[in-house]
């Protein structure tokens, strides 16, 4: 009878603790965004669309083999650094409204800022666009 007893409180307390609900940690758009631009700390980017005014044009030699890899800042959950395949290097802060803001820090003629509008991104998928002086400019790249 003892054992009975012991075998169905056992059984119980399995059933009690195999059945509790863990809720995942809930983050925010602005950080699930951060982490497919990053990954688990960097990640490379590979050019494989642009359009002008919503109209695709036909990638040059070096735009084929245009990549951009973002790194994370440790000390800023939003921000870090970034290196593309021409040699520039920067900035990046992503903020809460889906805006990339990028500082290219290393341009002969000074540094160079870029508001991009982040109309889509994934783990696999970065869709960004800025207008200047009423012209559209998207870009898609790819990681893989």
């Amino acid at each position: 009878m003892k054992s009975i007893l012991t075998l169905l409180t056992l059984t119980f307390f399995f059933i009690l603790t195999g059945c509790s609900k863990t809720d995942a940690p809930v983050i925010s758009q602005q950080q699930q965004d951060v982490n497919y631009l990053v990954g688990i700390g960097n990640k490379v980017w590979h050019l494989k669309q642009v359009y002008i005014q919503t109209v695709p044009q036909t990638l040059t030699d070096a735009q084929m083999k245009y990549t951009k890899t973002y790194t994370l800042d440790p000390t800023s959950p939003f921000a870090g650094s970034f290196t593309d395949s021409d040699g520039f290097t920067g900035t990046w802060k992503l903020n809460a409204s889906r805006e990339l803001k990028e500082t290219i820090i290393n341009n002969p003629a000074g540094s160079i800022q870029i508001l991009w509008d982040v109309n889509d991104i994934t783990d696999g998928k970065l869709d960004i666009q800025y207008t200047q002086n009423l012209k559209t400019v998207r870009h898609v790249y790819y990681a893989y």
